[in-house]
């Protein structure tokens, strides 16, 4: 496993001028988690004397997969500095060896706080993944916040070269694997930001499943709050969804998870126009990060078509 922290360098009297440490309280708070997430086996044929079982491949990592959470930052405060150059910070924590593998990372700058983490047991139902932030504005306009925002992705299992999903486990034969777990979002603004400025806060939760056999089972939550004023959506669900094996031959699946949490403070060029910016925009907005990348892609994905639970039947 490796563990790398990148934090650009920070001007010292821009931290001595901005208010101090993360904040103890959130204007704008964004959670998005899954948790009692694991697994559990059926025997299909329980009189042919074989027990279910199931097999975590050790192919994957080797694709390029494993587990990673990335946190990003980019904070621009115009009350110093005008011109909006802004100061960045990253957290990113890999392992490229296993999937599910218990990691967390975080990044934080004045007033300004992101973080990821995964850990517990598939096999015991206790597994956990998710992502957080919260951003407090300091009694500011949030005119002197545009171009801030934060972002937090966590991904159990990552893509390899091949696009979204690996061979994630073997299903032995006439065995049903059961996923299941509790879905969590959170999202809420709690200060008008004033005239010029809306925040486009967003979290997102999502697992897939596909096997050779051409089954497929996909779980996906979306929510998100873009205004100026306060807001609030919470969102809660426990979900199943699972996969079987009815054949004499091991079956290979793929599988894809990840949750985002993520806020950005941006101008709308018009209140009769969707202020939602694109994915350039946020790339310039937010320094060069590039907070947007292939969970978000994974996340439009999840608005898109992943509404509600969706299981295969045996």
């Amino acid at each position: 496993m490796n563990h790398r922290r990148t934090t650009p360098a920070l001007s010292l009297l821009a931290l001595s001028l901005a208010a101090a440490a993360a904040p103890a309280r959130a204007d704008i708070l964004a959670e998005a988690r899954i948790s009692n997430f694991g697994y559990s086996l059926v025997d299909l044929r329980p009189r042919d004397g074989n027990a279910p079982g199931i097999a975590f491949s050790t192919l994957a990592p080797a694709l390029g997969g494993g587990s990673e959470v990335n946190s990003e930052i980019g904070y621009l405060d115009r009350r110093i500095d005008p011109d909006g150059f802004g100061l960045g910070a990253q957290d990113r924590a890999q392992d490229g060896f296993r999937i599910f593998s218990p990691l967390s990372a975080g990044a934080s700058l004045p007033g300004i706080s992101t973080s990821g983490s995964m850990s517990g047991s598939l096999a015991q139902r206790s597994f956990s993944y998710g992502a957080t932030g919260r951003f407090d504005l300091g009694g500011a306009s949030g005119a002197n916040w545009l171009g801030t925002g934060f972002r937090t992705d966590t991904a159990p299992v990552t893509a390899g070269p091949g696009g979204p999903g690996l061979d994630v486990f073997v299903l032995a034969p006439y065995t049903r694997v059961a996923w299941s777990g509790r879905a969590s979002i959170r999202l809420q603004a709690t200060d008008d930001l004033g005239p010029g400025a809306w925040h486009f806060t967003q979290g997102y939760v999502g697992f897939d499943l596909s096997s050779e056999s051409g089954q497929r089972a996909q779980y996906g939550q979306y929510r998100s709050l873009n205004q100026q004023g306060p807001g609030k959506r919470v969102f809660e669900q426990a979900f199943r969804l699972g996969l079987s094996n009815n054949s004499a031959t091991p079956l290979l699946v793929r599988m894809s998870a990840v949750s985002t949490a993520s806020t950005q403070i941006y101008r709308p060029s018009s209140l009769a126009v969707s202020p939602v910016p694109e994915p350039g925009t946020w790339a310039l907005l937010l320094c060069g990060l590039g907070l947007v990348g292939a969970a978000a892609a994974r996340a439009r994905r999840g608005h898109a078509g992943l509404a509600a639970p969706a299981t295969v039947a045996a």
